[in-house]
């Protein structure tokens, strides 16, 4: 970060066993890898719902626009073991996605706020694999350098047409886009 401006201030009252004085700084990010943005966590508690329709809520939530969605173990009162729900999204979806949620889940409330998101600066490009073109993201790593990451769909649907695992397929699939992207200097 660099130092964009900064003000002191000081207040009326003087306490002995410490200074009475505040100092604010305006920060500017340096790194042009790292892009930030403001999104909605929206959360709810689940303790009586079967496991099993996570699968088609997480379906439901991510098309009505979620950046993510996933689930932590927790204990809820009385010492029942519950989920908590967290959905990422933008704040224009926060009120399709909290009726998603008390719609299709058994949870009777949601909680929202805003967090700040600090993330690599992406871009998804296609790479030619066994006849077929895959997508795959390249992340700009701070300091220089790319991350890889193959499009697990994509992935997926070349290990159920080749028989082959998704694991080997996934690892050729990054060393091919490695050898691409990532040895150009």
């Amino acid at each position: 970060f660099s130092v964009c401006r900064y003000g002191y201030g000081a207040g009326e009252l003087n306490p002995s066993e410490h200074s009475n004085v505040l100092r604010v700084m305006e920060l500017e990010r340096k790194n042009s890898a790292l892009e930030s943005d403001e999104i909605m966590v929206i959360e709810a508690n689940i303790d009586d719902m079967s496991p099993q329709f996570f699968e088609y809520i997480f379906d439901r939530l991510l098309q009505a626009g979620a950046y993510d969605v996933f689930i932590e173990n927790v204990v809820m009162k009385k010492s029942r073991p519950g989920f908590l729900l967290k959905v990422l999204s933008n704040g224009e979806n926060s009120d399709k996605i909290s009726h998603l949620i008390l719609t299709e889940t058994t949870s009777l409330g949601v909680r929202f706020y805003p967090a700040s998101r600090l993330k690599l600066s992406r871009k998804i490009e296609n790479l030619n694999f066994r006849g077929r073109k895959v997508r795959v993201k390249l992340a700009q790593l701070p300091g220089g350098g790319l991350k890889v990451t193959p499009e697990y769909e994509d992935c997926k649907a070349l290990a159920k047409e080749s028989n082959l695992s998704i694991s080997k397929i996934y690892d050729e699939i990054k060393r091919k886009a490695e050898i691409k992207w990532c040895s150009r200097d």
